[in-house]
C-alpha cells in the first residue's frame, strides 16, 4: 500500500459550538487550520506515480479556498447566526453536525475524496482518499480515516 502525503495551504475560519456546549467555545471564535490529506493506492500507474502531487494540491487547495477559507462555519440548526450571515452577505459553510474540527474533518473528507475521485476518472480506481488530519492549533488536531464503505475497495490492474 502507498501512502501519498499532501499538505494543504492553511485556513482561516470562524465556529461556534452550540449544541450541547456551554464552555468558551460557545462564543464566535476563529482557528488558522492546518490540513494534511493522505491518497492511498495499491499499485502505482504506469509513471511508477500514485498521483502527481502537484495535481492533487492543486485541486484540494482551490476546493478549500474557495468553500472554507475565510469563512464561517455554521452548525445547520444555528438559526440565530446563519440568519445573521445570510443578512450581512457573509461567506459561511454548513455543516450537518456541531462545528467540531471532528466534524468538518469528516466533512473535508467527504468533499474531498469526490474532487480527488475527479482528477483522472479512468485512474479512480486506482487511488482514494484514505485520511485527512486537521488542525485547528498547534496542539489540537484530529485525523479522519476512511470507512471500508467510504474506500470503496479500490483494487489494483
Amino acid at each position: 500500500m502507498y501512502q501519498l502525503l499532501v499538505e494543504l495551504q492553511d485556513f482561516s475560519a470562524a465556529h461556534r459550538l452550540i449544541k450541547g456546549y456551554t464552555g468558551k467555545c460557545n462564543h464566535l471564535h476563529g482557528h488558522n487550520y492546518s490540513l494534511r490529506i493522505i491518497v492511498a493506492a495499491r499499485c502505482l500507474d504506469d509513471n511508477d506515480l500514485v498521483v502527481d502531487f502537484s495535481v492533487v494540491r492543486k485541486i484540494c487547495n482551490a476546493w478549500v479556498q474557495h468553500h472554507i477559507d475565510h469563512c464561517t462555519l455554521v452548525y445547520e440548526q444555528d438559526e440565530a447566526l446563519l440568519s445573521f450571515l445570510k443578512n450581512h452577505a457573509q461567506k459561511h459553510y454548513l455543516l450537518s453536525g456541531n462545528t467540531t474540527v471532528e466534524c468538518l474533518a469528516k466533512e473535508i473528507y467527504r468533499q474531498l475524496s469526490a474532487v480527488i475521485a475527479n482528477i483522472h476518472q479512468k485512474d479512480a480506481a486506482s487511488f482514494y482518499l484514505s485520511q485527512v488530519e486537521l488542525w485547528e492549533s498547534q496542539q489540537c488536531g484530529v485525523v479522519y480515516t476512511a470507512t471500508q464503505i467510504e474506500r470503496r475497495g479500490v483494487l489494483c490492474g
